[in-house]
């Protein structure tokens, strides 16, 4: 997460999109955001059987949200 680019250095997201389930979130989590500078905004795609909590937690652990998405075409309604 550490990069030579030019920007206001305000505040720092991650916006991840998944249509799939998540194992390792907790370990990957505490060994790079352990300070939480960087805010999680989780969006799960489509219709699954997956066990969302650990997607959810990437969100709530990491000060962002969780958002459920119907479908890959109400994307663009749901993230403006």
């Amino acid at each position: 997460l550490q990069h030579s680019v030019s920007r206001a250095n305000c505040n720092k997201i991650i916006m991840l999109f998944t249509d799939g389930g998540e194992e390792r979130a907790q370990e990957i989590f505490h060994k790079y955001n352990e300070d939480k500078k960087v805010r999680v905004f989780t969006f799960s795609v489509g219709q699954h059987n997956y066990d969302k909590g650990p997607i959810q937690w990437m969100a709530c652990e990491n000060k962002g949200y969780y958002y459920e998405i119907p479908s890959i075409g109400a994307i663009r309604i749901n993230t403006q």
